[in-house]
């Protein structure tokens, strides 16, 4: 039998794919990409959820049974924390630096909080870059890697990033709800743009100890009806949104810390840990399937081509000729259709961009002058300055920034979409008849998500579409639907409105009165401008990346037909001699291909 991993390293099978695929795939870049998938030990969770919904509560209960991440979320900066497995009985810690150095420190409370608590790493003045935890536990041996990551909602460039740049490369997500208040607006509009690229979700429900059951069955009620709203609202398949677990972190945390097997039953973190455990033993084995299925995409695709050759060189070669010039021209054709097909999306995509400028224009305007209107209220209300006027003006600025997010994210889905209905009319132009020659991929099947959702990034080769069916896109040689697929998963996941505020700095009046009204007129303009900025930024490297990705594969086609026809006619117009030693060639591939086909496992 042929594991994939065999089969990406296999030199001979890449070199019978080269020969008959050519510029049909970039077979460099595939078996590279996933040889590196098949390789990776690594499968990151990053635990996502607002700050003080119980984040580190949860993993020190899930994990250690005792506080070993501080939890005082109003103390601790916002540092990633990775924790992954190790074969040694006592937990080792290490702080990586931003300056790529690293050193081992004591993997307890205090050991960590020298380097994540601001009363002795003030904004993070110590430059670290990330703590990273190895502990012995059954959950992280099959290679998981569970990431305490900043809370939601922040608008710092820097947490904002760190949260984005994991997103890109996990493969499931655990997100950390609350009872009372159920998800906000701001969690709202940060999974709405980040749910294409969160993978497998857990929706974890912490059910504090002074809540009653009756109020945590009607919570959990109501943020499923929320998320179900949000896939909805961003046309993400329901059938995605599994209702949130319920864990009382304290219980869990508090039990093992007493050994209390009571407590811990009680607090339902079993339920949630065997869940969490089934996906740990398949993340590995749906890779694997998805690499065997690619792998046998690639080799029937090839055998398809060579029975055309064959086919070809058994034939009369004046008729076989005439066939080949009509294909071309059918092809030309096709090719031509395509261009005009493009041609008409690029253009109406230039047309809303003009158009969603002006939008923004006017909105960020309208948010600028709310904003000012609060402050207004607020000073004439007593309100003239300290911590209560930058505790309410920062608060105006998130609803602000959420309700903005809310009117400027539904322009840009309907414009992407739209534009993907219209691309998606562009067909593959090779010039073989063969009516198997081409790989068609059927996104009918609504466990798995379409192009659209294709998502930007994925370590591992982004498998949680494998386990829990997310986008999983053109296996082998993507057509352009698919690939602005990937490019609208990028809009999504990127838009300025969960990045809002990240250029501005942190807001933070001293003056009082009319001097401290100025100073944050001042800052709203400088939000108004800047706010304006993000989005058209996302919307115009959006709208670049898809020009270049439209002329990009209308160039390959172009390339695939001429050449196609090329080689094609040569092999007809070589002597008898030569073209019976390619027909045996042929024939003796076709059957090497086809072992390698039966022996993949």
């Amino acid at each position: 039998m042929l594991s994939a991993e065999s089969f990406f390293s296999n030199e001979r099978i890449a070199e019978l794919l080269e020969k008959y695929l050519g510029k049909n795939f970039n077979l460099t870049d595939i078996f590279n990409k996933s040889s590196k998938d098949l390789s990776s030990s690594k499968c990151y969770i990053p635990i996502l959820g607002t700050q003080g919904s119980g984040k580190s509560s949860f993993l020190n209960a899930l994990l250690f049974s005792d506080v070993v991440l501080p939890v005082d979320a109003d103390e601790t900066t916002c540092i990633p924390t990775a924790v992954s497995y190790s074969s040694s009985l006592s937990p080792d810690a290490f702080v990586l630096f931003k300056d790529g150095t690293r050193k081992q420190i004591k993997c307890t409370e205090s050991g960590l909080a020298e380097y994540v608590h601001q009363a002795q790493n003030p904004k993070n003045r110590k430059g670290v870059a990330q703590i990273e935890i190895y502990v012995q536990h059954p959950l992280l041996q099959k290679g998981i890697v569970l990431v305490d990551l900043p809370g939601v909602g922040s608008i710092t460039e820097e947490n904002q990033q760190i949260t984005l740049d994991y997103l890109k490369k996990s493969t499931a997500a655990i997100f950390m709800l609350r009872t009372v208040p159920p998800i906000t607006r701001s969690e709202s509009c940060f999974i709405q743009g980040a749910l294409p690229l969160m993978g497998y979700v857990f929706w974890l429900q912490n059910q504090w100890t002074d809540e009653t059951n009756e109020e945590v069955t009607d919570g959990k009620a109501h943020n499923y009806y929320i998320l179900q709203d949000i896939a909805k609202r961003i046309h993400y398949p329901s059938e995605q949104i599994r209702e949130p677990f319920v864990v009382c972190v304290k219980k869990a945390l508090d039990g093992g810390i007493l050994n209390n097997s009571a407590m811990i039953a009680a607090s339902k973190i079993q339920d949630f840990r065997d869940e969490l455990g089934n996906f740990a033993d398949q993340w590995k084995l749906e890779l694997q399937k998805k690499k065997v299925l690619q792998a046998k995409e690639l080799i029937q695709c090839a055998l398809n081509n060579i029975q055309a050759l064959i086919q070809r060189l058994s034939g009369d070669v004046s008729a076989e000729l005439a066939k080949l010039s009509k294909a071309k021209k059918n092809a030309e054709e096709a090719l031509e259709n395509n261009k005009r097909i493009s041609d008409n999306a690029i253009s109406y995509l230039r047309e809303q961009k003009k158009q969603i400028s002006e939008i923004l224009v006017s909105e960020c305007q309208k948010a600028a002058e709310n904003l000012r209107n609060s402050v207004r209220e607020v000073i004439s209300n007593g309100v003239v300055g300290g911590e209560r006027l930058n505790k309410a003006f920062s608060d105006y600025l998130q609803n602000e920034n959420a309700e903005l997010f809310q009117k400027i994210q539904p322009i840009f889905l309907d414009v992407a979409r739209s534009l993907q209905n219209q691309l998606d009319g562009m067909k593959d132009c090779g010039f073989d008849e063969m009516p198997d020659s081409k790989i068609k991929v059927n996104f009918s099947d609504k466990s798995k998500a379409p192009d659209f959702y294709g998502r930007i990034g994925g370590g591992v080769g982004g498998i949680g579409g494998a386990v829990g069916g997310a986008a999983l896109g053109s296996l082998i040689c993507p057509g352009v639907g698919t690939v602005i697929g990937g490019i609208v998963g990028g809009l999504l996941g990127g838009l300025g409105g969960w990045f809002g505020g990240s250029k501005l700095r942190e807001v933070h009046v001293e003056h009082q009165g009319d001097t401290a009204k100025r100073e944050l007129f001042d800052y709203i303009e400088s939000y108004r401008e800047k706010i304006q900025e993000n989005y058209k930024r996302s919307f115009q490297n959006f709208s670049r990346e898809v020009d270049q990705a439209v002329y990009e594969w209308l160039q390959r086609q172009d390339e695939i037909i001429n050449d196609g026809y090329k080689t094609a006619k040569e092999e007809l117009e070589k002597p008898s001699s030569e073209k019976e030693e390619l027909l045996r060639t042929a024939k003796s591939e076709f059957e090497e291909l086809s072992h390698w086909n039966h022996e993949l496992e």
